[in-house]
């Protein structure tokens, strides 16, 4: 099994509290911040197999809400976090675990937009949140797998959103290096497609909207206004690819940006 059942034990009750997946055969695994929903009490995880395992460490991204735990157990099919939804309309299943030896629950689903389609939305730099949406059951449970009909990963659902498997393969990789460490760039931002810069009467890229004061970007020179348009040599072309440019640089490393501001080109 790849996908367990997180349990919260407290006293003499149990309950349900959200899923996990496997990262690693020997007991690592992946799910959210809503899966813990209370501090104090005992957790463990519950395989379909009849297996049961407490957890024993747990840590947080806070920049994902992504919370990575060990749990003392072995042999686990290992989740590979390659894909995301193409179109609107695919065909997904939501899958939760359960905590009485059964198989998991599916609840088949659609895509209802993609990752390219959140043109309107304001996005910050040091929290790694492109998105797509399908059509939520009601009362699913935080950290429940969304797969493609081939079986592949394509996220966890938070409680409020879907975290896309190219944020939790990144943050698999840092945890997995013990490096779960991201740089910090201190501004917020939107997209300019060629429609909304055309309407906009400005260039194509990604507008800085605010800046945190005194955070790298600023101290840099970045202002608000400015259009970005290349990371490094790579040209920008939408919001996800962006996003991931950025997702590439440790805190150590400088990034170079390339700047539309006003009619200069910085």
């Amino acid at each position: 099994p790849r996908l367990a059942a997180i349990v919260m034990v407290s006293g003499s009750t149990v309950n349900y509290s959200g899923n996990a997946l496997a990262i690693t055969a020997d007991g690592s695994f992946v799910t959210t911040i809503g899966s813990f929903p209370q501090n104090g009490v005992t957790y463990a995880v519950a395989l379909s197999d009849g297996r049961i395992a407490p957890i024993t460490s747990q840590v947080l991204d806070p920049a994902t809400e992504l919370v990575f735990f060990k749990a003392t157990i072995s042999g686990l099919a290992v989740t590979n976090f390659t894909s995301v939804p193409s179109n609107v309309g695919d065909r997904v299943v939501f899958v939760e675990g359960t905590i009485n030896q059964q198989s998991p629950v599916a609840y088949p689903t659609f895509i209802t937009n993609t990752q390219e389609e959140n043109v309107n939305r304001t996005f910050n730099a040091d929290n790694p949140s492109r998105v797509f949406g399908a059509d939520i059951p009601a009362g699913l449970i935080s950290g429940s797998s969304l797969v493609s009909l081939n079986g592949d990963s394509l996220g966890i659902w938070s409680g409020s959103k879907i975290i896309s498997s190219g944020i939790i393969k990144r943050a698999v990789d840092l945890y997995l290096s013990n490096n779960l460490v991201r740089p910090k760039f201190g501004f917020t931002y939107d997209t300019l497609t060629v429609t909304k810069a055309k309407l906009l009467g400005l260039s194509e890229g990604i507008r800085v909207i605010t800046l945190t004061k005194s955070a790298p970007a600023s101290q840099a020179g970045l202002k608000e206004g400015d259009i970005i348009t290349k990371v490094g040599e790579t040209q920008v072309i939408n919001q996800p690819q962006f996003e991931q440019l950025l997702e590439g640089y440790l805190p150590t490393q400088i990034v170079s940006l390339n700047v539309i501001r006003g009619q200069q080109t910085l």
